[in-house]
């Protein structure tokens, strides 16, 4: 049933007497088309088409209602005004219920601190329903449709509700105005309470680089104890000056100086001076950003006013206590006014008086003054914080201690929404202070704009996905930060002429003209999330989904005063998580799966998570972005943090940009997993790295590019079957006495190059000491079990374990180093240690082998071993560094000597062998395939190359027709 069908029904009902229960219509239709003011309605069917007003200005003004209304519609151009507010909802005698039906087309406004408020089991509005900053707009029922509507609390109420100049004791902050410190007196000294000094005017004290305020005394509320300020200093500055002849022997000159940050480029700043008062024209700062007014689309300037009317007082000048709470203590300097109202705009018209003159080195020192200590020196200052009446801890300033007030739900401003379904389409939301959405279905949200600092979004998504892209800015454009004032008067003289000075020094580099949005509840509900936005959660947050994506540009910002972790019960169904956007967390991030569950199913990050712990289980895990823990606070990311722990099934760690992957940790990292994949990653910890693969690890060799740096060494207690980190550097970094240890789960096979196959051999080992003398830092190396090694392709060693190797390194009885390659002299390294570093000079890795040509082969060879002075590896009396020919080759004699040996034949191969070299045996029935069957092995212990001899016994009742042989060797 359409809602027009809807409206038909009902009036039909209403014709054959069927009315809502406990409805007692005085008139069956209330129709307005022309002009209606302060009407009484008693109707079950209310149509405006015109403009309808109601003002109620007495002293208990309630909000406006109708009475036995089932049917509310206010047609295309209808315009409705209430003041102090309106609540729509069906009243009869008895109860107080839902309407059936409310409909706007056209303009529906609240004015004051009045509310709007309608109660239906139909809405659609389309139109536009405002409210001012005091006030509300709120829409309850079952079926709501907001689509190409506009909802709005944002009207400026015109009433600033600051100081008034000549009012003696009191006054009242406008909104998002907090004090901060005040102080006010003769000769720096606040209110007479210590004896004044003197003003001593130089050159630079107000000067055109840098201008520095005076010393001078506040009061902070926290202690209510006088503070004594140094000084303010400005160095990005501008300044505006008029000059006014009083009499004819006394020179008023009012200077303006404001202190601005560079980056803030999108606040304008003007500067007019009132010529009504006595003594000298008080200046008027106007501080202004501009904004987008949702409602229609125009260009506003929000606005800010400082005036100072400090020459003005002829006595000290007074302080004002804050009249909206007695119990806060807070003042203001009585000269000080702020507005953020538009009732001081008169002050910019054309006619108003603007700056007359410019500083130079002359304004306030000349050198005919009579001194530079001047006469009657007056001072005030000031500070407050500007902006957004909600702390972190989602607390109202100058609440009294009522938290119920100080909730953003109760600051007024607000715009809010309950239903069953929503469609909010295309609509337009602003607040002054908070939006709050609350739906068990939301339909369609695209393309709508929501503007708030504060939004509570409540919505599920019944058996579909929830998009969510761009639903809330990151940022509404607000002032937000902090300004300080300090003025002076003073008075000099030249002669019979008098110079009177005003000076107001105004600091608002840290005023921001934007205002970060928060989410103080954000729940969301569906069976797949899929979000893309800036997210600043305050003290609720679930997505409740079991498939949830981050797309790229999403943020997730967790408080650290009321969110600070982020646990299972924030995903509390959660499976599959894909992230490409940027999670930071203050606390504990926790991405183990739902409760009672073994991990996640599936976890997937390109993007960034940051959190001060972080533990990830999963039973797939890939990752190419940034993993890390650090102290994350408010002003920014700190090195440091705890933990970080993942432990997977498949773990895949792979980056194929030219940014690589990274996991950092300011404590140890724990990986564990039965599959590991790792590829261009970094992986830094100051604390110790664990390493743990059941059953394969995989770095992909040259392509690994992996790096590992540790302050406390590693450990792994695992050999996989299979798999090497042969494309993986790992780094130690030993401090000044520490002590580290190492432990390591691989086979000790010897000297031989199958340790660096399948056996968790390591591409480079850096251990870096420090290169203070007085260190006894010492690095150690343990087996994970009763006889284990570490086989490496390149060792590195740095600092003064080059100069002291037994010193700063040492190794445990049931653990050996073996090597390929190192930055040190091989002949010091090999058998070091009492044997428990080896060089394995036959193997020839990424690290530690050269390709040469000798003779037109080519040869991958150790690159030592190649060069070495010490090694003949063709035992021909020269070593290899010297011999033109270092390798060469297996010659096999010309006669092979058959024997019989019982009845099987004897096979004896003669060749001459190298001194110390490893040589493979292969045998083939068939030359033209590739079936060569290993034989034997056969190493050549000599010290120098000679003939050696291989007998094979081939069986007489299974001897092939043909049978060839062939030697191999690794040079």
């Amino acid at each position: 049933m359409t809602l027009r069908t809807l409206q038909q029904y009902l009036m039909v009902a209403i014709c054959l007497g069927l009315l809502p229960e406990g409805a007692n219509c005085a008139t069956g239709v209330f129709e307005n088309r022309g002009t209606t003011n302060n009407a009484q309605v008693d109707a079950c069917v209310f149509i405006n088409s015109g403009q309808f007003t109601v003002i109620d200005n007495s002293f208990r003004a309630l909000p406006y209602q109708t009475r036995n209304t089932s049917l509310f519609t206010n047609e295309q151009g209808g315009v409705m005004s209430f003041q102090p507010g309106v609540i729509l909802e069906l009243v009869t005698n008895n109860t107080r219920v839902f309407m059936d039906s409310f409909v706007n087309f056209g303009d529906i406004r609240v004015s004051g601190l009045g509310r709007f408020d309608a109660r239906s089991r139909n809405v659609v509005s389309s139109g536009n329903i405002s409210s001012s900053t005091g006030g509300r707009v709120r829409l309850e029922g079952n079926n709501i449709s907001v689509e190409r509507g506009a909802l709005s609390a944002l009207i400026e109420s015109n009433v600033t509700t600051d100081v008034r100049l000549f009012q003696p004791l009191f006054f009242s902050n406008p909104r998002g105005v907090e004090d901060i410190y005040w102080g006010g007196g003769i000769g720096g000294q606040h209110q007479l309470l210590s004896v004044p000094s003197s003003l001593s005017i130089e050159p630079t004290q107000f000067g055109l680089a840098s201008a520095i305020t005076p010393i001078h005394e506040v009061i902070y509320p926290a202690s209510g104890a006088v503070s004594t300020l140094s000084n303010l200093l400005f160095t990005n500055h501008m300044s505006f000056v008029y000059t006014q002849q009083i009499a004819l022997s006394n020179l008023s000159t009012t200077v303006v100086i404001i202190n601005t940050n560079p980056m803030t480029t999108n606040m304008t700043i003007d500067v007019r001076f009132d010529p009504s008062y006595l003594f000298a024209p008080a200046p008027v700062i106007q501080l202004g950003h501009t904004d987008t007014n949702f409602r229609d689309g125009t260009i506003v300037t929000n606005k800010i006013y400082f005036i100072d009317h400090l020459l003005d007082q002829t006595n000290t000048p007074a302080l004002l206590t804050i009249a909206d709470n007695t119990n806060d203590v807070t003042f203001r300097p009585r000269n000080y006014q702020i507005s953020r109202g538009s009732d001081f705009d008169f002050y910019f018209s054309n006619s108003t008086v603007v700056a007359n003159s410019v500083q130079t080195n002359d304004t306030f020192f000349r050198q005919d003054f009579s001194n530079t200590f001047t006469t009657n020196y007056r001072y005030s200052a000031y500070a407050a914080r500007i902006g957004d009446p909600v702390t972190n801890a989602m607390t109202v300033f100058g609440d009294g201690g009522n938290l119920a007030l100080s909730d953003v739900t109760n600051l007024p401003g607000r715009v809010e929404i309950f239903s069953d379904s929503l469609n909010m389409r295309l609509s337009r939301l602003e607040a002054e202070n908070t939006i709050i959405i609350n739906t068990e279905n939301l339909q369609d949200s695209s393309r709508s704009l929501i503007k708030a600092p504060n939004v509570i979004f409540n919505v599920k998504k019944a058996n579909d996905t929830l998009a969510l892209t761009n639903f809330v800015p990151a940022s509404v454009p607000a002032f937000n930060g902090f300004i300080e004032a300090f003025s002076a008067s003073w008075t000099n003289q030249s002669g019979p002429q008098s110079f009177t000075y005003h000076v107001l020094m105004l600091d608002v580099k840290d005023l921001a003209v934007e205002q970060a949005v928060r989410l103080p509840s954000l729940n969301l509900s569906a069976t797949n999330l899929v979000v893309q936005n800036i997210l600043n959660a305050g003290r609720s947050f679930v997505f409740d989904s079991p498939a949830v994506t981050f797309q790229d540009g999403t943020e997730l910002r967790l408080n650290l005063n009321t969110i600070p972790n982020l646990l299972p019960t924030n995903f509390p169904s959660m499976t599959h998580f894909t992230n490409s956007g940027i999670i930071t967390v203050p606390g504990l991030a926790d991405f183990v799966g739902p409760a009672g569950s073994s991990g996640l199913t599936k976890m997937i990050t390109d993007g960034t998570i940051l959190a001060n712990a972080l533990n990830i289980t999963a039973s797939s895990f890939q990752s190419s972005g940034t993993n890390g823990t650090a102290i994350v606070q408010p002003s920014g990311i700190i090195a440091g943090g705890g933990p970080l722990r993942l432990v997977a099934d498949s773990a895949k760690l792979e980056s194929n940009t030219n940014a690589p992957g990274r996991f950092f940790a300011g404590g140890s990292i724990d990986f564990r997993a039965n599959v590991f994949e790792l590829q261009n990653q970094r992986i830094e910890t100051p604390g110790k790295f664990f390493l743990n693969a059941t059953n394969s690890i995989k770095d992909r060799d040259g392509l690994g590019n992996n790096l590992i740096s540790t302050g406390l060494g590693f450990e792994s207690r695992v050999k996989p079957p299979l798999g090497d980190l042969r494309g993986t550097t790992i780094e130690i970094t030993v401090g000044f006495n520490d002590e580290v240890t190492n432990v390591w789960p691989a086979a000790d096979v010897g000297p031989f190059i199958g340790g660096f196959t399948n056996n968790l051999a390591v591409g480079k080992l850096v251990i870096d000491t420090t290169n203070n003398f007085l260190s006894t830092d010492l690095t150690r190396f343990e087996g994970a079990s009763v006889s284990n090694a570490i086989y490496i392709d390149f060792l590195e060693l740095r600092g003064q374990v080059t100069n002291d190797l037994a010193g700063h390194l040492s190794i445990a009885d049931n653990m050996r180093i073996y090597f390929a390659n190192s930055n040190v002299d091989i002949d010091l390294l090999n058998g070091a240690l009492g044997g428990k570093i080896q060089w394995v000079k036959d193997y020839a890795g990424l690290n530690s082998g050269i390709i040469v040509n000798v003779d037109g082969r080519t040869f991958l060879v150790n690159e030592k071993k190649f060069n070495s002075r010490t090694v003949d590896s063709d035992g021909d009396g020269q070593a290899n560094a010297v011999d033109q020919r270092p390798f060469e080759g297996v010659v096999v004699k010309t006669n092979v000597v058959l024997s019989t040996v019982t009845t099987n034949l004897g096979v004896n191969i003669t060749w001459e062998a190298a001194a110390n070299t490893v040589y493979r045996i292969e045998a083939n029935t068939n030359l033209n395939t590739t079936n060569w069957v290993f034989v034997t092995s056969f190493t050549n212990t000599a010290t120098s190359s000679g003939d050696v001899s291989l007998q094979e016994i081939i069986s007489a009742t299974n001897r092939p027709a043909a049978r060839y042989y062939r030697i191999s060797y690794v040079p």
